[in-house]
């Protein structure tokens, strides 16, 4: 794999985004950058599972194509979205990075255009980490910044969904939580209840993750949102499961109140609407 040389790579990207040209020629212009530096003899070490297509390019090349190419985005959203797509369509790695970045500039109002590629990229990124992060850290904001990221994924949410789409609207769902603008609770709860209810204990790892984001926010409103699911849910085992998993991470008197969920008496010991008590 040749070292990139900074100064020298600056200089030609500075050129190449002086030249006219269609965006649809830009993916082929980068993917030809990436195959420069590709690390066409990488080997997955043993305790590795990285096995999703790429060039294994150094990490700073992808950093410096994103500065150059940012500073040449077209004003037109169909041209980003057209743009995007041919980085997705190249199948690697690398340009499906860049891709989930120039999505993300998408203007928030063609928000029908930006789940279009997000829903089915995040399923399709499943094996690939780098690509899935930034997925939900790119590509997701203008979902997030119209507000629609909920309404959006409920069709694929359980008990609606199962299998991998179930998992994956669990995991984009784990960006409320993280989203400054969204405060939307119940309308949350409402989604997630039927879920935990109907609770699928193939799915305990996806919804612990979603809940502990959900709980470091709103504590208060999410301990007790929990003991009426756990009252109700037809699955008390997997639930348990779920409770411990995310009373490990929880700040005192959020931990105890988790664990004595899970106690027999517990879900008899309050009425299921009973408030939770502030600390």
């Amino acid at each position: 794999m040749p070292a990139v040389a900074l100064r020298a790579l600056r200089r030609e990207l500075a050129r190449w985004a002086q030249q006219p040209g269609p965006v649809e020629t830009w993916a082929q212009a980068l993917a030809a950058f990436f195959q420069r530096y590709a690390n066409l003899v990488y080997r997955p070490g043993e305790q590795t599972t990285d096995l999703a297509p790429a060039y294994h390019s150094p990490p700073i090349l992808t950093l410096e194509l994103w500065r150059a190419l940012r500073h040449r985005l077209p004003d037109e959203p169909a041209k980003r979205l057209a743009l995007a797509d041919a980085l997705w369509a190249l199948g690697r790695r690398e340009p499906r990075i860049l891709a989930a970045r120039v999505l993300g500039t998408v203007p928030s109002e063609h928000e029908e255009a930006v789940f279009q590629r997000f829903w089915p990229w995040l399923q399709e990124a499943r094996w690939d980490l780098a690509v899935e992060r930034a997925l939900m850290n790119h590509a997701a904001q203008p979902l997030l910044a119209r507000d629609v990221l909920l309404s959006r994924l409920q069709p694929y949410l359980p008990p609606r969904a199962d299998g991998d789409p179930a998992a994956r609207a669990l995991l984009a769902l784990t960006l409320l939580p993280r989203a400054e603008g969204f405060d939307n609770t119940p309308a949350l709860f409402h989604a997630l209840h039927p879920g935990l209810v109907h609770l699928d204990p193939d799915l305990r790892p996806e919804w612990a993750a979603l809940l502990r984001t959900v709980l470091a926010r709103w504590p208060a409103e999410t301990v007790p949102f929990l003991r009426r699911a756990r009252a109700l849910t037809r699955a008390p085992k997997a639930f348990d499961w779920i409770l411990r998993r995310i009373a490990d991470d929880a700040a005192e008197p959020w931990r105890q109140r988790l664990l004595a969920l899970t106690q027999p008496w517990s879900t008899t010991a309050a009425h299921p609407s009973q408030p939770e008590p502030r600390p």
